[in-house]
């Protein structure tokens, strides 16, 4: 029998999470992985549900995630994603994802 955690996952113990990996093959694009990033920080307090939905809206208002165009975003492009109906307009959020993105850039 499985043993469960409490939300009825059945707990690993590898470091690869559910964010890294496609249908158990692991992620190594780094688009692909910062978009995860960015979509998990905007997850935070929200439902998945919520995110998923604004996809494509996040794909287009971030640059199809190419995290070396967000790391260069200025005060205009701050302003702009506030505006932006199509994504979670949470400020501190928004300056997360640019942050990241320059973490990311000296990162990979």
């Amino acid at each position: 029998m499985e043993n469960r955690d409490v939300t009825g996952q059945i707990p690993t113990t590898n470091a690869t999470s559910v964010t890294t990996t496609r249908n158990g093959a692991c992620l190594f694009e780094d688009q692909k992985l910062f978009e995860m990033l960015l979509l998990e920080s905007f997850q935070a307090g929200l439902s998945w549900e919520c995110i998923l939905n604004k996809r494509e809206g996040f794909r287009e208002a971030f640059n199809h995630f190419d995290f070396d165009r967000i790391r260069l975003y200025g005060e205009d492009d701050l302003i702009r994603l506030q505006n932006d109906s199509r994504i979670v307009r949470h400020k501190a959020k928004i300056q997360a994802a640019v942050i990241n993105a320059c973490v990311f850039y000296k990162i990979r």
